[in-house]
C-alpha cells in the first residue's frame, strides 16, 4: 500500500457505525495528511459538526437512528457548510443524494484510494453543501 500525501490537508469528520471501516478510512486519511474525527454515530456526528469546522464530511447512509436526510436538513437549518460524501451500499441511495444535493457518492465496498481522490478534490466551502456529482458505480 502505497501512502500519498496531500496538497492541501483537509479537516474531515467520519460518521460511520462499522468499527473497522471507520477505524480503517480514519487512519488511511490521517496518514495522507488530513486531520480526521470519527464518531459512530449520526447524532453525536451533528453534535461534532456543529461544534467544529469541517471540509468534508463522510456520512455512511444506513445507520440506527438519525436519518442520513434528517442529518443534512439539521446541518442546513444551522446553515454549516461542508462538503457531504455519502458512503453507501444501497443502490436508491444515489437518487437521494441527487435530491438532497450531496455532491458526492462513495459505493461500498471502495477502494481506500478512492477515498483519497475524493476528498482530496474537494474544495474549500463556497457557501453550498455540494460538489462535482461523482458516482461510480460497482453493481
Amino acid at each position: 500500500m502505497k501512502v500519498l500525501t496531500s496538497k492541501v490537508a483537509k479537516r474531515v469528520l467520519v460518521i460511520d457505525d462499522d468499527p473497522v471501516l471507520l477505524d480503517c478510512v480514519t487512519g488511511w486519511l490521517s496518514l495522507q495528511g488530513h486531520i480526521v474525527q470519527a464518531v459512530d454515530n449520526r447524532d453525536e456526528g451533528l453534535k461534532v459538526a456543529i461544534s467544529a469546522y469541517f471540509d468534508v464530511v463522510l456520512l455512511d447512509y444506513r445507520m440506527p437512528g438519525m436519518s442520513a436526510m434528517d442529518f443534512i436538513e439539521q446541518i442546513r437549518k444551522k446553515d454549516i457548510r461542508f462538503h457531504v460524501i455519502l458512503m453507501t451500499a444501497d443502490h436508491g441511495a444515489f437518487e437521494l443524494a441527487s435530491v438532497l444535493g450531496i455532491g458526492q457518492v462513495l459505493p461500498k465496498p471502495f477502494d481506500i484510494e478512492l477515498v483519497t481522490w475524493m476528498v482530496d478534490r474537494v474544495e474549500k466551502p463556497d457557501g453550498s453543501c455540494t460538489a462535482q456529482i461523482i458516482v461510480q458505480k460497482r453493481w
